[in-house]
């Protein structure tokens, strides 16, 4: 079967913004327009781009659907299933309407658009609309979803959303910490890149970071898409498309712990030293705490505009106190602001004048429950709209910096490179094999381990530490997807993942192979295990997560919400969340499957101290 697949991005006015197709559907979508009469037959042409006001009106009646079901009854749909196993999933974020057309299975298109509304974010930070006519963002954007679904496919890593950990010698971890600590050093000689990061990637897999200590703190799904960003890069190189530096400004998530973040503009340089071998070097960049207000104020300004085109006007107060919060954070923020460009200063003002007018009006509305009112509202609300975007891109998503300090940047690379020259040869052969279930993996961390001999039986395990986001696997070959070993895998996660969102945490199950077991356990700072709380009228099923999210982190941090659930009395800071899959042959017995999860937890503590024992939760 033909595959097909397509993303289209809206935005508030239903205009076309982005639109990428492969070659089947970009075909069925010229046949498409054949038949409505929206196209002359001498003009088709397989090569040409299709029109954004012939895709408009393709698509127009179903997004008017979508947007009413969506602004007066609050139901949204979030797929529909056509004839020929064509699938359409719908999101949304700050208006925009994101839709996917794809042959694939209806979970992985909606894991595939919250992947790609990921990185848009990434990308853009809240101001979507400045993907229309940026052509390098177009470009970044489409190949990171290429990217993505080429190694989701293939790369266990990708598969469950977590950077695996690359297991050297401590001589050679040392080396490269050496390595990174002297090019932060390096980077902070320039009074603009007192806050950053320098990472090393080996192919997929993540070795050694070194952070400067004023630097905010890098979530997993930042470090994961970093990694992603990597992997696109090289996929480049091989195309012959790039050089040997790339640059770009991205809007990093951050600490959820920390008092700033959600967006955090960074300027990302990804160098490839050798083959397999990159370098990254991440700056904070603008004026962070600037950055995270406005994100917040276009989080609230599109929650007040849900609820008046909802005429919900009971919560109209809580949704404007929280928009006026938010504004006042940014005016203070605004107010420490040092700038001699004339147009910041006019943006500025702009801002202040828009805000104040707008607020008298919702002062009058509150004071005398005029509905004619929320009309002027109305009339107001785009314009200040527009000066919340002007401020974004001047002051947080400006590219003015962008190219400075380029050569300083090959220099450390340079010095980098001079550093790591003695480890390359090994680090390019362990990009290729991390270890196998065949091999002495954690050499002298973990001496004398074969699991061929110490665990019989067993065929393949990953533990994933979902506090760091670090996987620890067997290496598998990421070029045979017809491996018959990981298409059970990947049948193995779709199942597991199936039985979590009901509730169930700890599952052992067969076919005429394999044996397969899966468990979530939790364990408090201090590496106690921790036993959820029962909840009433479920037995021993937990409760399952709000269904808008997927098990993983691109399309927000599923574990997190779990940890919550399951938690709620206890800051979700101090509590760690792991998982563990496991694959033996048939004829293991469940008895023996549960003694290997519980050796296995112990030599996984011997190598990275951050798991405990699963089985007290069985």
């Amino acid at each position: 079967m033909v595959k097909m697949e397509g993303i289209l991005v809206f935005d508030q006015t239903n205009d076309l913004i982005y639109h990428n197709f492969n070659e089947p559907m970009r075909e069925k979508m010229y046949k498409q327009a054949l038949d409505l009469g929206l196209l002359e037959e001498e003009s088709v042409c397989p090569t040409q781009d299709l029109n954004s006001n012939v895709l408009i009106q393709i698509f127009s009646p179903l997004l008017a659907s979508q947007r009413i079901m969506m602004c007066q009854f609050d139901n949204a749909y979030t797929s529909i299933q056509m004839e020929k196993n064509l699938n359409v999933v719908f999101d949304e974020f700050l208006g925009y309407i994101f839709l996917e057309i794809s042959t694939n299975e209806v979970e992985l298109v909606k894991r595939e658009l919250g992947a790609f509304i990921a990185f848009i974010k990434y990308i853009c930070g809240p101001n979507i609309f400045s993907i229309k006519n940026d052509a390098p963002k177009i470009d970044h954007l489409t190949d990171l979803i290429a990217t993505y679904r080429e190694l989701y496919a293939v790369n266990q890593g990708v598969l469950m959303e977590a950077i695996e950990q690359l297991l050297v010698n401590v001589d050679v971890k040392n080396t490269v910490v050496d390595a990174l600590q002297a090019a932060t050093e390096r980077l902070k000689q320039d009074p603009h890149s007192q806050r950053s990061h320098s990472l090393l990637f080996v192919g997929s897999k993540f070795l050694a970071r070194y952070s400067s200590r004023q630097a905010q703190e890098l979530a997993p799904v930042d470090m994961f898409f970093l990694n992603l960003l990597c992997q696109m890069h090289d996929r480049r190189r091989r195309d012959g498309r790039r050089r040997r530096i790339e640059s770009q400004i991205v809007f990093l998530q951050g600490s959820v712990h920390q008092s700033v973040a959600g967006c955090v503009p960074h300027i990302v340089h990804v160098v490839q030293l050798v083959e397999q071998v990159s370098l990254v070097l991440v700056i904070e960049h603008a004026h962070t705490a600037l950055a995270s207000h406005l994100y917040d104020v276009y989080f609230a300004l599109h929650k007040l505009q849900n609820l008046q085109m909802q005429f919900d006007l009971d919560n109209l107060r809580g949704a404007f106190d929280a928009l006026d919060t938010y504004v006042r954070h940014t005016q203070d923020t605004l107010r420490k602001v040092k700038s001699n460009n004339a147009e910041v200063d006019e943006a500025i003002r702009s801002f202040t004048t828009r805000w104040d007018t707008l607020r008298r009006k919702y002062s009058d509305y509150f004071k005398t429950s005029d509905n004619g009112l929320i009309v002027k509202i109305d009339s107001n609300m785009p314009v200040f709209v527009e000066s919340v975007k002007d401020l974004f891109r001047l002051l947080c998503a400006g590219c003015a910096t962008l190219e400075h300090g380029l050569q300083r940047v090959t220099d450390i690379a340079d010095v980098a490179e001079d550093s790591l020259r003695e480890v390359f040869v090994f680090l390019h052969a362990k990009s290729q094999k991390n270890f196998t279930m065949g091999s002495y993996p954690f050499q002298s961390l973990v001496e004398g381990l074969c699991f061929l001999y110490e665990f019989p039986g067993m065929v393949h395990f990953m533990h994933i530490d979902r506090y760091n986001g670090r996987i620890v696997a067997p290496s598998l070959d990421d070029h045979d997807p017809s491996d018959i070993l990981k298409d059970r895998l990947w049948s193995m996660v779709d199942f597991s993942r199936n039985y979590l969102d009901k509730g169930y945490m700890s599952m052992i199950w067969k076919d005429v192979t394999f044996s397969y077991a899966y468990f979530v356990w939790f364990e408090d700072e201090h590496g106690a295990t921790l036993k959820p709380n029962e909840p009433p009228n479920h037995g021993s099923v937990l409760p399952a997560t709000k269904p808008s999210l997927i098990a993983g982190i691109l399309a927000g941090d599923y574990y997190q919400r779990l940890i919550e659930t399951c938690f709620p009395r206890t800051p979700s800071s101090k509590i760690r969340c792991y998982e563990l899959f496991l694959v033996h042959l048939g004829l293991v017995t469940s008895t023996i499957v549960l003694e290997h999860c519980r050796r296995l937890a112990v030599t996984i503590t011997d190598l990275t101290g951050c798991i405990g024992n699963p089985i007290d939760l069985l």
